[in-house]
């Protein structure tokens, strides 16, 4: 018996149209968001690692915030989610962070970072953090859809030397960064845009010191020698054109809020410690225990929420 014309026509059509809706769910599977872990990304010939974590219960939400957190040297990844609970405050708060590993010839704990400025394994083989950093950024804005107004990068000792260098030169995606007990060793930074930045730092401190003046912006630094934390306040001052607001004093720090003609500058100090992370747990590398009991916590993502206080 001869098949009827029509009948075939629908039937080649529905067969279509599932073919279509197959390769449409395939898709749909294969660009999927990959959930919380670790993962590597191939960078100049070097798997870079970092660890993930999505916000419970919001993993498949879009145009959430993004943060970087970028250990010290010494230090990794692990170290540095286990013991400052960022994670515990990325689910409270509802955004995504990233832990990103630094590099070494041997060790896969004692790593560092190439900041741009001396010492360690990676500035002497001129590993390309910035690079890696900038394109995780625009990999994870991609693939998570994150909000791209709030992505911020903040890092202890070390990684607050590179956070200050993201500033620089990835302040066309990064927009807040935050620097806990790093230097800022830069004489030529021209970031592209406006910066939200907050300043942390033990006055104590006996790696990076706190100074009692701006120093002079052109002397050269010698080896393992850094700008006082007055030449980063100084210069932030007057990139994003702040004057200081009535510095107040709350659970052991001082809190320097700025008004800005553009973006956001915010100092908190702590009068009475050296190298710390406030609210962080005994076993941070690198970090003393802190006097205060401040949470850091608390205190970076309350700068980033604010809206910009202005010049009047």
């Amino acid at each position: 018996m001869p098949a009827n014309p029509k009948a075939l026509v629908v039937l080649a059509l529905a067969l279509m149209s599932g073919a279509c809706r197959a390769v449409a769910e395939a898709n749909a599977t294969a660009q999927k968001p990959r959930p919380s872990g670790e993962y590597s990304l191939h960078y100049q010939g070097r798997n870079r690692t970092y660890t993930i974590r999505l916000p419970q219960g919001r993993e498949s939400e879009v145009g959430l915030p993004l943060v970087v957190a970028l250990h010290g040297a010494p230090g990794d990844a692990a170290n540095l989610e286990q013991f400052t609970a960022l994670t515990e405050k990325a689910g409270r708060e509802g955004f995504i962070i990233v832990y990103p590993n630094g590099t070494s010839a041997e060790s896969k704990t004692f790593l560092n970072w190439n900041s741009g400025s001396c010492c360690g394994y990676a500035w002497q083989n001129k590993v390309d953090d910035l690079g890696f950093l900038r394109l995780l950024a625009i990999r994870l804005t991609q693939e998570y859809e994150v909000d791209r107004e709030r992505i911020y990068a903040l890092g202890f000792s070390k990684g607050g030397m590179l956070a200050y260098l993201l500033a620089c030169e990835a302040a066309d995606i990064y927009t807040g960064f935050a620097d806990i007990g790093g230097a800022f060793n830069y004489g030529d930074c021209r970031p592209a845009h406006e910066t939200e930045m907050l300043i942390v730092h033990g006055r104590k401190d006996p790696a990076i010191p706190f100074g009692t003046g701006v120093p002079d912006r052109r002397s050269p630094l010698a080896d393992d020698e850094s700008r006082p934390v007055e030449f980063a306040v100084d210069f932030w001052r007057r990139f994003n054109g702040c004057v200081a607001q009535k510095t107040k004093h709350e659970k052991g720090a001082e809190i320097t809020r700025y008004a800005c003609e553009r973006g956001k500058l915010r100092l908190i100090v702590f009068p009475e410690d050296g190298h710390v992370w406030p609210g962080a747990l005994a076993g941070l590398a690198g970090a003393e225990r802190a006097s205060s009991s401040l949470s850091l916590n608390d205190a970076i993502w309350q700068f980033w929420r604010e809206p910009k206080k202005p010049l009047r």
